[in-house]
């Protein structure tokens, strides 16, 4: 897909509650729009689709009708849609499978996840060269909370088990740092 937004213009509106992002392709190939409510309380705001007809909701397999003029929408609280004006609900993926680790990139991934604010969770981490690691755990508006682990690995992969999190329930980012490089994984608490 990367000749499909290559040539894009990109409209938003990212005051307030409502939110909205619009990206149109000089070719017509992929337009996007995305609509959020970011607040706690429902929102209602409008947005102007770039052009009238048909678009697909890419996570709520239905189509709405735009008319290419400003329309009202009432979200409730954390709801959005991703539009395309291309019907992709129904499309083959062809599935990557067995991708070989080319043992340069520090790799990571928290298991189980989402994961109760009780249980203990791991983290399956890739160390491309034998170094001290660090996992940093933040919240989701990149505020510092504690280091959930310091040691030294080996190359190769490991698995890092952490004691559960007791925390209030949300998207948490763990930091993952070693000698040369940083990934970062996010974490969701049930």
């Amino acid at each position: 897909y990367k000749g499909v937004f290559q040539y894009a213009t990109i409209d938003r509106n990212l005051g307030g509650a409502f939110k909205w992002i619009k990206l149109t392709t000089t070719n017509d190939t992929a337009d996007l729009v995305v609509i959020g409510n970011f607040d706690v309380v429902p929102q209602t705001g409008t947005v102007t689709f770039p052009t009238a007809g048909s678009w697909y909701d890419y996570f709520g397999n239905f189509i709405h009708p735009a008319t290419g003029g400003v329309q009202s929408f009432t979200l409730q609280p954390g709801e959005f849609h991703v539009y395309t004006n291309r019907n992709v609900n129904n499309v083959v993926a062809t599935p990557v499978t067995n991708v070989p680790w080319n043992g340069t990139t520090l790799e990571a991934k928290a298991y189980p996840n989402p994961v109760s604010n009780t249980t203990a969770f791991s983290i399956e981490v890739n160390v491309p060269q034998s170094s001290k690691t660090t996992v940093e755990l933040y919240n989701n508006i990149g505020q510092f909370i504690s280091v959930v682990y310091t040691g030294f690995l080996t190359n190769g992969m490991k698995t890092i088990s952490l004691s559960a999190l007791n925390g209030p329930a949300g998207v948490y980012f763990l930091k993952v740092k070693t000698k040369d490089q940083t990934k970062t994984v996010s974490l969701t608490l049930q």
